[in-house]
């Protein structure tokens, strides 16, 4: 059945949007509401509602598409968009994590590429954004999966060089992953630690490793400035519970 505006879990923001579009049809102004269909169905899933939240409302409402996936961020060294759009200067190498925005799809007008197709993305996490550019010699082989990936508002790993211009920085995409929000413990887990952070985030780990003990072999892997790393194996095998999960999250 069709519905306007009526999304019983976040009533509270609904009704304050509500207001607004009333207040202005009482000033005479014209007000479009853009209806989406909706499943009122238990099954519903949480992306829908997501992707939803986004199309109406131009963000996030209940959740971020990025919550389930933190120990997967967290395992992959992300910075924060935030952190590349205004403290990185051009920088090799950088991982961000976070969804695609907008999509704008442009044609090179001179040069070699004369005719090719590029695209520009806004890229954003929870907090902030940043200005993405493809190329066209990656555009043309991604385009249809980037379109998918915008559609269904999937949290993705992007990894690339930010180009610092005066005081705008912007984010040169090498590649691209999709974010599951499931870590394969296959072969064991490994847990990155750069040698510079606080020690005492390395012995939170290693003492709940000791408590919640499983069958997933636990190693870290201690980065140091220059890139270079080494495997320490404390050879203890762990359970992955949700607790545990969150404390390798706020300690990586």
């Amino acid at each position: 059945r069709r519905e306007s505006w009526s999304l019983d879990c976040y009533s509270t923001k609904v009704n304050f949007q509500l207001r607004r579009v009333r207040d202005k049809e009482k000033l005479g102004q014209k007000v479009k509401i853009r209806e989406i269909e909706l499943a009122i169905e238990e099954s519903w899933k949480k992306q829908q509602y997501q992707i939803n939240e986004r199309d109406v409302y131009g963000f996030y409402l209940t959740s971020h598409p990025l919550e389930d996936c933190r120990l997967e961020i967290a395992l992959a060294r992300t910075f924060p968009v935030k952190t590349a759009k205004e403290v990185l200067e051009d920088q090799k190498n950088v991982t961000l994590a976070g969804v695609i925005v907008s999509i704008e799809v442009k044609t090179v007008k001179s040069g070699k590429n004369a005719g090719k197709k590029y695209a520009n993305l806004i890229f954003e996490d929870e907090f902030s954004s940043i200005p993405v550019i493809i190329f066209p010699g990656m555009y043309s082989d991604v385009a249809d999966d980037l379109r998918e990936l915008h559609k269904n508002g999937e949290a993705i790993v992007i990894k690339g060089n930010i180009k610092t211009a005066g005081n705008n920085n912007q984010f040169i995409l090498n590649k691209f992953k999709k974010l599951s929000g499931n870590i394969s413990t296959n072969n064991g887990l490994t847990l990155p630690l750069s040698l510079d952070s606080n020690m005492k985030n390395f012995d939170r780990i290693l003492e709940r490793a000791k408590i919640e003990k499983g069958e997933i072999p636990l190693k870290f892997k201690i980065i140091n400035n220059i890139g270079t790393s080494v495997i320490v194996d404390p050879y203890l095998s762990i359970k992955l519970t949700d607790d545990f999960k969150k404390l390798i999250v706020s300690n990586l």
